[in-house]
C-alpha cells in the first residue's frame, strides 16, 4: 500500500511537470493512464497468497476398518483402537471411512467369530481400497488353521494392528475323542486333552462328560502339573441310537475365559450282534 502512495504522488508530480506543455486535461489524463499501467507490475511485487488442503491420493479413497470389540478386547486395547481410529478420522478428514465392528457381524456375542466373519467383511473391500483390523487374534477356535482370509494382493494396501493377549488363568479342553461307533449295553472310552495357561503350581480341575444339557454321565478330578494332559474316562452303556455328549471343564475361581472349557461329539450306539 506504501509502494502505491508513493507511485500516486509521483505520477502526480508527472501531471504537474507535463501541465505546461500538454495542458491541465491531458497531463492529468497521461498520469492517470501511467498510474494504470504501474498498478499491475507493482502488485506482482506482493502476491496475495491463498492455500487450501488438498487432498493426495491416498485421502480420495475408501478406508475401511474392522474393530474386534469381543470380550478379550475389553478394556485398554478396544480403548486404544477407538482412540486410533479417532486419530485417523481427524488426520484424513475428506476419507471415506467405513467401520465394522465384530459385534454387529455376528449373532453370538459370547464367541470371537474372526474366522467365519473376517472372508466375509474383505470381500467387499473393493480393488484399490485401503483397509485397517484392530484385533488381538481370538477366536472360538483357536487351536484350528484358518485359511488364508486376508491376501495381500497389490491392488489393497492393509495393516493389522495387533494387541497381545492378556495373560490370565485359563483352562482349555484342546481335543476331545470318542470312537466312531459303539454297542449297546457297552461302554466306551473318551479321552479328553486339557490344555493350561498362567496357572503356577498344581491346580485340581474337574473334567464331566454330558449327555443333553445336565445329565452327568461320568467325572474325574485331574491335578494339573504341565502344559497339557490327556484324561481317559468311561463313558456307562446308552441305548441304541445317535447320542450328542459334551465334554466340560468347570471353570477355575479366577477364570474370565470359559467358552473354550467344552467340546461335542456324537456317539453312535448300534444294537449287539
Amino acid at each position: 500500500m506504501l509502494l502505491l502512495a508513493l507511485t500516486s504522488v509521483v505520477c502526480a508530480l508527472l501531471a504537474l511537470r507535463w501541465r505546461k506543455q500538454l495542458g491541465l486535461l491531458t497531463a492529468s489524463l497521461a498520469a492517470l493512464c501511467r498510474f494504470l499501467w504501474l498498478v499491475p507490475l507493482l502488485t506482482t511485487l506482493f502476491p496475495q497468497t491463498i492455500s487450501s488442503e488438498k487432498p493426495d491420493s491416498f485421502k480420495q479413497q475408501t478406508i475401511h476398518v474392522f474393530v474386534d470389540d469381543s470380550t478379550s478386547m475389553q478394556g485398554k486395547p478396544l480403548a486404544q483402537a477407538r482412540q486410533t481410529l479417532q486419530y485417523l478420522q481427524q488426520r484424513c478428514k475428506s476419507c471415506d471411512i467405513r467401520v465394522s465392528y465384530l459385534s454387529s457381524l455376528t449373532k453370538d456375542k459370547n464367541f470371537s467369530r474372526l474366522s467365519l466373519v473376517l472372508p466375509s467383511w474383505y470381500a467387499q473391500i473393493a480393488a484399490g481400497d485401503a483397509w485397517l483390523l484392530f484385533t488381538d487374534g481370538g477366536d472360538f477356535q483357536p487351536y484350528l488353521e484358518w485359511q488364508a482370509v486376508l491376501p495381500a494382493p497389490s491392488n489393497r494396501r492393509g495393516l493389522v494392528i495387533g494387541v497381545p493377549p492378556r495373560v490370565g488363568k485359563n483352562i482349555w479342553l484342546a481335543g476331545f475323542h470318542l470312537p466312531h461307533f459303539a454297542f449297546a449295553d457297552s461302554d466306551s472310552n473318551a479321552e479328553v486333552e486339557i490344555g493350561q495357561q498362567g496357572i503356577t503350581g498344581k491346580q485340581q480341575v474337574q473334567v464331566q462328560i454330558v449327555a443333553g444339557d445336565d445329565e452327568v454321565l461320568t467325572s474325574k478330578n485331574i491335578m494339573l502339573q504341565q502344559d497339557k494332559i490327556r484324561v481317559n474316562l468311561s463313558v456307562p452303556a446308552r441305548k441304541q441310537g445317535t447320542h450328542i455328549l459334551t465334554a466340560k471343564l468347570l471353570p477355575l475361581a479366577a477364570e474370565t475365559n470359559t467358552w473354550d472349557n467344552s467340546r461335542q461329539k456324537a456317539l453312535e450306539i448300534l444294537p449287539n450282534t
